[in-house]
């Protein structure tokens, strides 16, 4: 969906290109494509913007797989896919619901005044705000309308959901929280001018661009709605907001920033120079963006330009999805895919011990998948100036075995990596081993030898660790139940542990230790005894001297019980 996912966050976990190599370019009969593309399934979708089509193209080679007419709309907005389905709003009339393998219709409902905004999809219902002024909230499956909220002014900003609420940005210059099943407002906050951009929310916190002529980016509490910081930007603001590796990236008009994500902070900006309406993606510590003629890329962490490519006019915002980058273009009616016919592997995963003994060889696996399905090589670094170079070639997603022993004691860093037969490699991926380490003493627990049912017994735990690494504890309580494993604390730390026992008896608590290598110290174990409670004696003791209490002030009654009793 536009923004990636529900929280618009505009982040992909994938690889991203390195060069703007192009994968493959169509044309559209169209006058532009400015509705950004959807990514699943190994299909891309996007409308064209003056042939009231909805395109669908294989995500490999940009054939083409069909092609829905809906006769009278056009797209600004992209579509969301879910649960095998495509769903877009038309700029002029309706909401689309088509099959995402025939583009077939499925379902289409009115809104009024068109859409310019982008689909969410949650839950079986569908969010899309609309130029008549409302978010309306629609049955995913049947397109009957389940709920509409009114807002001041046109809704352009697509909605993002998290957490059971939908936000959104409206012309009337505010930007909303309403509750997802019901539509009723939970709250709104003022910004003072137009908004365009969608809201991007992350970690608790949304974030969102202020407007045609607000050159500010704000960041809100997503439960409250109460201002955090504003940041300022150059210029005009059309586009989302991207949240990554703690940062925030939007563009105003003519420059890209980076932003500290908690304290607003700039970071960096990088100005083009040209009018962009396009919102950000960000992949692989790479931030892709359109502005003016120009598809661009550029280094996440220092804004620095890694490549660019004349694309010939640009609306669309881009989405990264597998090493590939999509976008529509304005100018020239094309349809462009960036990145590589073959992706590198993704990093190896690692499996085997992570503490040993010198002298003595362990076993370690290694797997990778390739996205293309291409054979894999592998390279292991052992972190001893010791390696395996490049080894293979295996089927991907086999597992793999290597046997290594190291020398001497210490700590050593696993790395690995993985390259399709056609060189292309991937990331790196670490795995760490001790050797040599010694086990944590046997610990120390002490505390009550005896206490009562249903009382919380408090007792203290520590050992020492003879390499001074932190340590876990595993107290079991002689009941059928245990704490687990907890920790990890510091050697030689005093800790606090409590339980309570609901029967009487005779307990044998059991108490190891284990540090953060694996070791495992030997076992100490103390008895508890939880006794029966028998008041009888008390409560005989209890009436006594009641009784003894009553005779003492009433000394007639002696005489008057020693007749009833037949005494006298």
């Amino acid at each position: 969906m536009f923004r990636h996912d529900l929280q618009h966050t505009g982040y992909s976990t994938c690889y991203a290109p390195e060069t703007n190599n192009t994968l493959w370019t169509i044309n559209i009969n169209d006058i532009c494509v400015r509705s950004p593309p959807a990514v699943a399934d190994g299909k891309v979708y996007f409308g064209g913007y003056d042939s009231a089509k909805v395109y669908c193209v294989d995500a490999e080679t940009g054939q083409t797989i069909w092609v829905s007419n809906t006769g009278y709309d056009t797209f600004w907005g992209g579509p969301a896919v879910a649960n095998g389905k495509v769903y877009i709003a038309g700029e002029w009339y309706n909401i689309y619901c088509l099959d995402g393998k025939t583009g077939e219709s499925i379902w289409d409902a009115p809104i009024t005044a068109g859409s310019n905004s982008c689909p969410a999809v949650y839950e079986g219902k569908v969010y899309i705000g609309s130029c008549g002024n409302k978010l309306y909230c629609f049955d995913a499956e049947t397109g009957d309308e389940i709920w509409a909220f009114t807002a001041g002014s046109d809704i352009d900003s697509s909605p993002a959901v998290y957490q059971g609420k939908v936000y959104f940005g409206s012309y009337d210059h505010k930007v909303y929280c309403v509750d997802a099943e019901t539509g009723l407002k939970q709250w709104n906050y003022t910004i003072g001018h137009e908004i365009y951009s969608s809201p991007a929310i992350y970690d608790g916190k949304l974030y969102i661009g202020g407007g045609w002529s607000n050159d500010k980016i704000y960041c809100l509490d997503a439960e409250t709605g109460e201002e955090i910081w504003i940041s300022n930007l150059s210029m005009n603001i059309h586009a989302s907001p991207a949240i990554a590796y703690g940062n925030v990236y939007i563009n105003s008009a003519d420059t890209m920033y980076c932003f500290d994500a908690e304290s607003g902070e700039e970071i960096w900006n990088n100005s083009i120079g040209f009018d962009s309406y396009s919102s950000p993606a960000v992949a692989d510590y790479k931030v892709y963006y359109s502005s003016g003629d120009l598809m661009i890329c550029l280094d996440a962490e220092t804004g620095e330009s890694i490549w660019q490519y004349n694309i010939g006019g640009t609306t669309s915002s881009p989405a990264v999805v597998n090493g590939r980058v999509y976008i529509g273009a304005s100018g020239s009616s094309k349809f462009y895919a960036f990145g590589s016919s073959s992706l590198p592997p993704y990093a190896p995963t690692i499996t085997g011990p992570i503490s040993g003994n010198p002298g003595v060889g362990y076993e370690y696996k290694f797997k990778a998948i390739d996205y293309d399905g291409d054979e894999i090589y592998y390279y292991v670094d052992w972190g001893d100036g010791t390696n395996t170079g490049w080894f293979g070639p295996y089927p991907s997603g086999e597992e793999v075995a290597k046997t290594h022993m190291w020398n001497l004691a210490g700590d050593y860093e696993i790395k690995a990596k993985a390259k399709d037969i056609n060189n292309n490699e991937g990331d790196w991926s670490s795995y760490k081993i001790r050797t040599g380490d010694q086990s944590p003493e046997a610990p120390i627990i002490t505390g009550p030898a005896r206490g009562k049912v249903g009382e919380t017994i408090p007792y203290e735990i520590t050992t020492t660790d003879p390499d001074d690494n932190d340590v876990y504890y595993f107290v079991v309580w002689g009941d059928n139940n245990d704490t687990g494993w907890i920790g990890p604390y510091n050697s030689s730390e005093i800790i606090t542990i409590t339980h309570e026992w609901s029967k009487k008896g005779t307990y044998t608590i059991t108490a190891k230790a284990r540090d953060i290598w694996g070791y495992e110290s030997n076992s100490t174990t103390i008895k508890i005894t939880i006794p029966r409670t028998i008041p009888i004696s008390r409560n005989k003791t209890t009436f006594n001297s009641l009784f003894y209490w009553f005779l003492e002030r009433f000394p007639n009654m002696l005489i008057i019980l020693r007749h009833l009793m037949g005494l006298y």
